[in-house]
């Protein structure tokens, strides 16, 4: 197939909407996952390994613990990245004293197809790291 007639690769707000409205309603993110996709950083109380969560584990944490987003801002950064605040939290048992928590998130987007997500509770940060003015600024 010629390349130049292939489809273009989705933007990546739009598959980072995707993927967040997908959390969201309890359902999993993984065809938007490219193979090499990991999960940095800590939110509710669970950080994750040094080396990323890999999907599977990725998708298993959002399952276990019911995790559920609502994006408050998506804004594009540069031509992958795409920065994420949203309001997060648990149902369920293991939501007692860990819901509705803002957290921050930068979501890198390569070939239509999410890579790497930093995620963290500390929005200033986030937003510092993506170039962006603090939250009261």
């Amino acid at each position: 197939m010629d390349p130049s007639s292939e489809p273009p690769a989705a933007l990546p707000i739009d598959v980072v909407r995707e993927a967040v409205d997908l959390i969201d309603r309890g359902a999993s993110p993984a065809h938007l996952q490219a193979p090499e996709f990991r999960v940095y950083g800590s939110a509710l109380g669970i950080e994750t390994p040094g080396s990323g969560w890999e999907p599977e584990r990725a998708l298993a944490n959002l399952d276990e613990r019911e995790v559920r987003t609502r994006a408050l801002v998506f804004e594009p950064l540069d031509d992958e990245r795409v920065y994420v605040e949203a309001a997060m939290g648990m149902l369920g048992d293991r939501a007692a004293g860990r819901s509705g928590e803002l957290i921050a998130s930068i979501y890198t987007v390569r070939d239509g197809l999410i890579v790497r997500v930093d995620i963290s509770s500390d929005v200033d940060e986030v937003r510092r790291r993506a170039g962006l003015p603090p939250r009261d600024a």
